[in-house]
């Protein structure tokens, strides 16, 4: 199951994360928003996907439209060649 999330203005420590990850930084252009697609993979584990959206969307969505989102991210993760680098950082 995935849902979506619709991140406050001041989410900075979260979009830092994702900017060391990805190695650049994560400008919000005007007009968008970030948001959270967030699956469980496994009991007590969750993985989170950050987008950008319009600001003034709803994260009301059905899990259809959810789930489509969270595999268009992923996609464009693994595409990017960031899928390695999340691997190497949470490999035991």
């Amino acid at each position: 199951m995935v849902t979506l999330r619709h991140l406050p203005h001041n989410c900075g420590a979260e979009v830092e994360v994702l900017s060391i990850l990805d190695a650049r930084p994560m400008d919000l252009p005007a007009g968008k928003a970030w948001f959270a697609a967030v699956r469980q993979i496994a009991p007590d584990e969750r993985m989170r996907l950050f987008l950008q959206g319009p600001r003034d969307a709803t994260d009301a969505i059905d899990e259809a439209t959810a789930e489509e989102l969270w595999k268009g991210a992923w996609a464009a993760l693994v595409l990017g060649g960031v899928e390695p680098k999340i691997r190497l950082r949470v490999s035991p």
